[in-house]
């Protein structure tokens, strides 16, 4: 069943669309709900959603930074953003970074529907490609075992008609438009390398070639599956040490650059060599915090800290820990901490 995360400011919003996705009877079901971006982002790394439906304008992180951080991190999540007729400019904007859909306001039960039936659309196709991808594997085991019989029976005309199967199987799937991966050719490959030089050998019954043949050509999924294990077996031990390293390393980089307005996730992901999606969730298991709301907490104590250690503006704080929007950094600063920049700034010189 496809779940969705919803990310509105608006209460009554947020319940209207919970209620028409759980009567439209689509299959799609509603697992969270989100006040603003910074809390959408720390949802969808805990409920794994497959749809997002976002306002675009929302206090701490807006709708637009939320969906350029996901179209780093999540390309795989289908977003659909809410918009009034007033701001369909910003959808127009939206829809040419990867948005899939939009809803106006105010949203009605045929719009959601409309969405829904769109993207149901759109799942099924996705999921009939990954059966032909699928069917694809099958036919080529089908072909590879035909090759095995034809080799052990010695007949050269079959022998030589498996091989250019085989063979002609492997060009059809390099030029369709579900070619399989290298590894799989390459496969391929030692199949029937490994079989011609199985039928020169000293094998003294078909049983015993059956048993190297299983041994040889055994499906891609299982061949996969091996290499997972030993892969996994092999960096288990020094995973930890690893991870703890770039963990570090990213802080130092944070603590370093974290005044850098257009310091994100990507820009450090990339700095200690890993994907953007596989840091988020590493640095979150180390961390105890997503990598967001620990760059949020580092820019606010240091702007803390300059409020109360030197005689700079509040705007000038916030501008020194990467915050260019004011109104941003205030609302951010007084949620932490209770109080506004001025207030605390206040408290603080009495």
């Amino acid at each position: 069943m496809p779940k969705v995360l919803i990310a509105d400011d608006e209460h009554m919003i947020k319940l209207s669309l919970t209620k028409l996705i759980d009567d439209s009877n689509s299959g799609f079901k509603v697992v969270g709900l989100a006040d603003d971006g910074q809390e959408a982002l720390e949802s969808i790394e805990s409920l794994n959603p497959d749809l997002l439906i976002t306002d675009i304008n929302m206090p701490v992180m807006d709708g637009f930074e939320l969906i350029a951080e996901l179209g780093r991190t999540r390309r795989d999540l289908d977003i659909v953003v809410i918009s009034g007729y007033d701001e369909f400019e910003y959808v127009q904007s939206a829809l040419r970074h990867g948005v899939s859909d939009y809803l106006l306001k105010p949203v009605k039960s045929d719009q959601v529907l409309r969405m829904l039936n769109k993207l149901s659309e759109k799942r099924s196709a996705e999921r009939e490609s990954r059966q032909l991808r699928s069917s694809s594997i099958k036919d080529s085991k089908s072909l590879a075992e035909r090759l095995a019989d034809s080799l052990w029976s010695a007949h050269e005309p079959e022998v030589a008609q498996a091989i250019a199967d085989v063979r002609e199987h492997s060009a059809s799937l390099e030029s369709s438009q579900y070619p399989p991966s290298p590894f799989f050719l390459d496969l391929l490959v030692f199949l029937n390398d490994e079989l011609i030089r199985l039928s020169g050998g000293s094998i003294s019954s078909k049983q015993a070639f059956e048993e190297e043949w299983r041994g040889a050509a055994a499906p891609m999924t299982d061949q996969l599956e091996r290499l997972a294990k030993e892969l996994i077996e092999a960096v288990r031990s020094t995973r930890n040490w690893g991870y703890k390293k770039q963990i570090a390393k990213s802080i130092d980089f944070l603590n370093e650059r974290c005044g850098d307005e257009g310091l994100t996730l990507q820009t450090v992901a990339e700095h200690v060599g890993m994907s953007s999606g596989y840091f988020s969730r590493i640095f979150k298991d180390m961390m105890g915090e997503s990598f967001i709301q620990y760059l949020i907490n580092l820019r606010l104590e240091r702007a803390k800290a300059l409020l109360a250690e030197s005689d700079c503006l509040t705007y000038e704080a916030a501008y020194k820990v990467g915050y260019s929007d004011y109104p941003h950094f205030a609302k951010a600063f007084k949620r932490k901490f209770s109080l506004s920049p001025s207030e605390y700034r206040k408290n603080m010189s009495q």
